[in-house]
C-alpha cells in the first residue's frame, strides 16, 4: 500500500483540534499523572538514596542519617524495593487504562467531532481485561528494569555499584525505549481496535510497517515538543527563585513570599503544560496509528 495516502498534515490539524476542544482528555491525563506520584516517588527516592549510599565524603565526617543508612542490612531496600515494584506494577495497570481511555476517547471525537468523560472510559470488558494482562506481565518486567540499577548499587555500595548502575542504566536506555514503542503499539491495538494480546502485537507490527515514516515523524515531534516545554518549565521556575533572591538582599522576608508564591503560580503553569504535552502528543500518537491502520490491509 502506497504511503502516501498517510497526509501527516491533516493528522496535525486533527491533533491541534481534538486536544484544544476535548477537555476530556485533559482530565484523563491529569488523572494519569496523579497516578505515577507514589510509584515515582518511591522509585525515585530508592535511586536517591542509592546515590546519598554511594557518595563517598572527602572529608573524614559523615553526617549520622547517612552512617544509619549505610549501616541498613540489604534486606530491609529489598522490602523498600519490592514495595515500590508493586506499586509500579499497580501505576502501570491504572496507567493503561487512563491511556487506551484517552485512545479510545481520540478515536471517538475524530469520528463524531466531540466525545464525553463517559464515552471515553466506555472500554468494554475485552479491552479492559487484555489492557490488565499486559500492563500486569511488562509492569513487572519494566519495574524490576527500573528497579535494578539503584538496588545493584545499594548492594555493592561504593564506586563499585555506581559502575554497576551506570552500566545498567546506558545498556538499558534502548531497550526501554524499543519495549516501549512496541507496547505503545500493542496498547493502540487493543483501545482501537478490541483485539487481543496475541493479535494486538501482531497487528500493531503491521500497522507500524505501513507508516513507520510517520511514526519516525511522531516520535521526534513529540521529543522537540517536550524538550520544548521542559526548556519552558526551567525558565520559569528560574525567574521567581532569581527575582526572590534579589529582593531578599533588601528585604529576607518579602524575598522568601516571593519565591513561595510564584513557585506556586508556576507550578501551576507548569502542570498545565505538563497535561497540554500529554494530551497532544497521545492524540497525535493515536491519529497516526488509526490512518495508519486504515490503509493497513
Amino acid at each position: 500500500m502506497d504511503n502516501s495516502y498517510l497526509k501527516i498534515d491533516a493528522i496535525l490539524k486533527s491533533t491541534f483540534r481534538i486536544t484544544f476542544t476535548a477537555y476530556p482528555l485533559w482530565i484523563l491525563n491529569f488523572m494519569l499523572i496523579i497516578a505515577f506520584v507514589p510509584a515515582l516517588a518511591l522509585a525515585g527516592g530508592l535511586g536517591g538514596v542509592s546515590a546519598v549510599m554511594a557518595f563517598e565524603s572527602p572529608t573524614a565526617f559523615t553526617p549520622s542519617w547517612q552512617r544509619a543508612l549505610r549501616d541498613l542490612p540489604f534486606y530491609v531496600w529489598l522490602i523498600i524495593g519490592a514495595v515500590a515494584w508493586i506499586a509500579l506494577v499497580i501505576t502501570t495497570a491504572i496507567s493503561w487504562i487512563l491511556q487506551a481511555s484517552s485512545m479510545h476517547g481520540t478515536s471517538i471525537a475524530a469520528d463524531k467531532g466531540s466525545v464525553s468523560f463517559k464515552e471515553a472510559l466506555s472500554l468494554g470488558k475485552q479491552r479492559v481485561m487484555s489492557l490488565l494482562t499486559l500492563s500486569v506481565i511488562f509492569g513487572m518486567i519494566i519495574g524490576g528494569l527500573s528497579l535494578s540499577p539503584p538496588l545493584i548499587t545499594l548492594f555493592f555500595r561504593g564506586s563499585l555499584g555506581v559502575g554497576f548502575e551506570s552500566f545498567l542504566q546506558t545498556a538499558l536506555a534502548p531497550i526501554n525505549f524499543v519495549l516501549g514503542i512496541v507496547l505503545l503499539l500493542a496498547m493502540m491495538s487493543i483501545a482501537l481496535e478490541d483485539l487481543k494480546p496475541g493479535a494486538a502485537f501482531k497487528r500493531g507490527f503491521s500497522v507500524f510497517k505501513t507508516g513507520w515514516w510517520a511514526f519516525i515523524f511522531v516520535i521526534a515531534t513529540s521529543g522537540i515538543v517536550g524538550g520544548g516545554v521542559a526548556l519552558v518549565a526551567a525558565v520559569l521556575i528560574g525567574i521567581p527563585v532569581f527575582v526572590g533572591i534579589l529582593i531578599m538582599i533588601a528585604s529576607p522576608p518579602i524575598g522568601i513570599i516571593v519565591i513561595v508564591v510564584g513557585l506556586i503560580i508556576v507550578g501551576v503553569i507548569v502542570l498545565v503544560l505538563m497535561i497540554l504535552t500529554a494530551v497532544f502528543t497521545i492524540v497525535l500518537y493515536t491519529l497516526t496509528y488509526k490512518e495508519a491502520s486504515r490503509i493497513t490491509s
